[in-house]
């Protein structure tokens, strides 16, 4: 794992750290077994167990430890957060599910979360539980995300820690929808880190989420990825996706990324549950919303009373380098 420029890596029962920003000629090294016997009471009794690196920030480790079951016990995982600079071990939590476990952290509250509730139309939807570091406790309760979001941290969905708020953000869009979708949205979620726990969930307006066109052409969605981000110049918050898509039927697949302005405090200005009928509104003395040349096709292949789409702004848009254009040595 490499994190704030800092090598973590685990031989034999040491997990080393080695500062490659300040070419550090010294390693760190933290005895496993040592930080398993003092951060979980009952492992002496472990015989065998498997070390997993999740996450680093603000000189904090997150790892889990899974318990190899004997042939009459069920497995045990313990997520463990601890400092190694200080030998501080934060906490040392059993977890009931480690299914697409990630952890993030700031200097105040850790989080974790996994994709383990079973949705009323059976989709699993994701938990979130938070740590106070600064009162060494844990939140009292659980966030259950009720959207519908992605299962592929980093390609179709994305949590992290942002000026103050936890977000989540996805490009999942579900299938079997019962009104016909003229597009797709990014779904953005936060919360305020706050010491009185998981509260006051927000979504940001799905008007101010837009993604792309469905008859933009198919997506290779095995190279998607998928960050949020704070604009160092403008402060923004920033959607980044990277995309391998034939766009408009042509015949060669392209990567290409994009990025999009992701606003809470806008107005939503259209229901989710409704039509994106507004998109008939576009005109062209507004900017932000008129018809975009850059990327549309040919007028006549949309046909009568296709929507025209948002346009985008080409400084937001990136394609990578097209292969056809280079010749081969």
């Amino acid at each position: 794992m490499y994190e704030d420029g800092l090598l973590f890596y685990h031989q034999g029962h040491k997990l080393r750290i080695l500062d490659l920003h300040r070419s550090a000629i010294h390693e760190v090294a933290v005895d496993i077994t040592v930080l398993l016997r003092s951060a979980i009471q009952d492992s002496k009794s472990w015989s065998k167990y498997q070390f997993k690196l999740l996450h680093y920030s603000h000189e904090i480790i997150s790892c889990l430890f899974i318990q190899h079951p004997a042939e009459t016990c069920t497995p045990e995982s313990v997520l463990v957060a601890f400092n190694p600079w200080k030998g501080q071990i934060h906490t040392a939590k059993s977890l009931e599910s480690t299914t697409k476990l990630f952890v993030r952290n700031n200097r105040d509250f850790l989080y974790y979360g996994t994709r383990s509730e079973r949705s009323p139309v059976g989709d699993y939807l994701w938990v979130i539980r938070g740590f106070d570091l600064a009162l060494g406790k844990w939140l009292e309760e659980a966030l259950v995300i009720p959207k519908i979001m992605g299962a592929d941290l980093g390609m179709d969905v994305w949590f992290g820690i942002l000026d103050g708020y936890f977000y989540g953000i996805s490009s999942y869009s579900s299938p079997g929808s019962p009104k016909p979708d003229y597009g797709s949205y990014y779904t953005c979620v936060r919360f305020p880190l706050s010491h009185d726990g998981l509260s006051h969930l927000e979504t940001a307006p799905k008007r101010r989420c837009w993604r792309r066109d469905e008859k933009e052409g198919p997506i290779d969605n095995r190279w998607n990825f998928l960050t949020l981000f704070q604009d160092e110049g403008t402060g923004q918050l920033k959607a980044l996706e990277v995309r391998r898509e034939w766009l408009w039927g042509q015949p060669h697949c392209r990567r290409i990324a994009y990025t999009s302005v992701i606003d809470f405090d806008a107005a939503n200005t259209l229901d989710e549950s409704d039509e994106p009928q507004v998109e008939h509104d576009i005109t062209a003395d507004s900017p932000e919303h008129s018809y975009t040349e850059l990327y549309d096709p040919d007028p006549g292949q949309l046909g009568t009373g296709s929507l025209l789409l948002p346009k985008r702004d080409p400084h937001q848009v990136h394609p990578d380098a097209d292969d056809s254009t280079f010749g081969i040595i």
